[in-house]
């Protein structure tokens, strides 16, 4: 039986509680690769905040176990939250705001109820979009691999020579640059077609999230039926190939690769990068691998 009772504490002050309970389905004793993805899922509270989101990536970690028992809970400096389910039931949610006080809360028995000692907050319209959804936190279930997550995994292979790896830190950022780089070059998804900047920073909400659900699976090596056509594949390694040239030399070359998105992105909007944070690299050089990289790809791709 596999038994986990761990607290975080993490840097950001925020604290993650997990409470879980299941058997393995194959009857195994061996719970150490699960237990592992575990460790690495509480070290991430940006993965850990959101409470749907969080069930769905637990139980897609735990997919080859039978659920006896789960509670899990979230506090920061301004909420705490927490849900707890027994064979798979809700048994109770509840998520309070510590400064107003205000809090909803749900139990098998009593239902939802609403406790809000302060009025004059917006507070009150997020409970009641809460409430609607109790029955999509009552059947939360694993996150299955999808066309959409399957062409992303065609095209990262493609675009970096390798598998991508849904666990490392710098996956969101490589696979941002990835598809904002794609675009400038003609190469649009509808699933992701929503990558644009904040910030002057490349960002899909539909790709973030996508990476979020994606994280359970680690590595993925298994090979999928192509969704792409072969004039995309031949757009995407090409720039693929000249984007990773270009930033192999640098120190953190994903960071290097965020920085030229951003100077990209301002210099197609007529705005100067002398603003733009650098962190310690030379702006001539990142200037020159703007250039460099819009010359070669534009003239490649259009052969």
């Amino acid at each position: 039986m596999l038994d986990i009772r761990e607290r975080r504490d993490n840097p950001d002050g925020s604290t993650v509680y997990l409470i879980y309970q299941g058997r393995a389905k194959d009857g195994s004793d061996n719970h150490e690769e699960a237990i592992g993805k575990i460790k690495v899922y509480l070290s991430k509270p940006y993965l850990c905040k959101k409470i749907k989101r969080s069930v769905c990536i637990l139980r897609t970690i735990l997919r080859d176990y039978d659920e006896d028992y789960l509670y899990l809970k979230y506090e920061d400096d301004d909420v705490i939250k927490y849900i707890q389910y027994q064979n798979n039931e809700l048994l109770c949610f509840e998520k309070k705001y510590k400064k107003s006080k205000n809090s909803i809360k749900y139990t098998k028995r009593k239902d939802v109820h609403f406790d809000m000692r302060d009025a004059d907050t917006m507070e009150e319209d997020e409970f009641q979009e809460i409430s609607k959804s109790f029955d999509k936190l009552r059947n939360i279930g694993p996150f299955k691999i999808d066309d959409a997550s399957k062409l992303l995994v065609e095209v990262y292979r493609i675009f970096f020579k390798t598998d991508p790896c849904f666990t490392e830190n710098n996956i969101n950022d490589r696979v941002q640059c990835m598809m904002y780089l794609l675009k400038e070059y003609g190469i649009v998804f509808p699933e992701f077609s929503d990558i644009g900047t904040h910030d002057d920073t490349p960002i899909s909400v539909n790709l973030e999230r996508l990476i979020y659900h994606l994280f359970p699976y680690g590595s993925i090596t298994e090979k999928f039926e192509s969704q792409l056509d072969e004039k995309q594949k031949k757009v995407i390694k090409i720039v693929g190939r000249n984007v990773c040239d270009a930033v192999k030399n640098y120190r953190n070359p994903t960071e290097a690769l965020v920085l030229i998105c951003s100077m990209m992105e301002l210099q197609k909007r007529g705005k100067s990068t002398k603003e733009l944070d650098i962190h310690g690299y030379s702006r001539d050089m990142l200037k020159e691998t703007v250039k460099s990289l819009k010359k070669i790809n534009k003239k490649e791709s259009d052969d």
